[in-house]
């Protein structure tokens, strides 16, 4: 597995985008995954930075208009937290949009994680694609690609998103 860590102080004007793409198993169905991910309870278990999430029926799919705070970093030392609001959803055609105008007052704005999901009879395949606007002055980044990680048990899965993976992948084993 090779190791990609970019770290750099770089004046940034315009908007980062980071995107990533996994193939499931087909058994895995779109509106399942997207229900799925649309449940900000989920959050912390499929994504490393994610420590918990706030607010109203987040153990359940959060609908168009439905915001969620997500609490990130290493509270209680860096307690980072951005308010995400679903703008987009719909299972059927596999389009799941959460967006966060303020983002990290000075670090991120303009947030946006943008989850595709398309089937076909071999596979089911994810493709996230975040971004943000960096705040005024220098912004300071790690940027490595990342990678879903799924485990499959039984009718039942989890996600898994590692840092550092500097390339998509297609798996079909319990955990890949």
């Amino acid at each position: 597995m090779g190791y990609l860590i970019a770290m750099a102080v770089l004046p940034l004007t315009t908007a980062i985008t980071l995107s990533t793409r996994i193939g499931l198993p087909s058994a895995i169905t779109r509106a399942a995954l997207h229900d799925y991910l649309a449940t900000p309870a989920h959050w912390p278990k499929i994504v490393l930075s994610s420590v918990a999430v706030r607010g109203e029926a987040v153990d359940a799919p959060l609908g168009v208009g439905g915001s969620v705070d997500e609490i990130f970093g290493l509270p209680p030392v860096l307690p980072l937290e951005v308010r995400w609001t679903c703008t987009a959803s719909d299972r059927d055609r596999g389009l799941l949009i959460f967006e966060s105008r303020s983002g990290l007052s000075g670090i991120a704005e303009n947030c946006k994680m943008d989850f595709r999901i398309n089937t076909s009879q071999d596979s089911t395949d994810l493709e996230l694609k975040m971004s943000f606007d960096p705040g005024n002055g220098t912004f300071r980044t790690h940027a490595p690609s990342r990678r879903l990680r799924i485990a499959l048990h039984g009718d039942q899965f989890s996600l898994r998103v590692s840092p550092f993976q500097s390339r998509p992948s297609r798996c079909s084993q319990p955990l890949c």
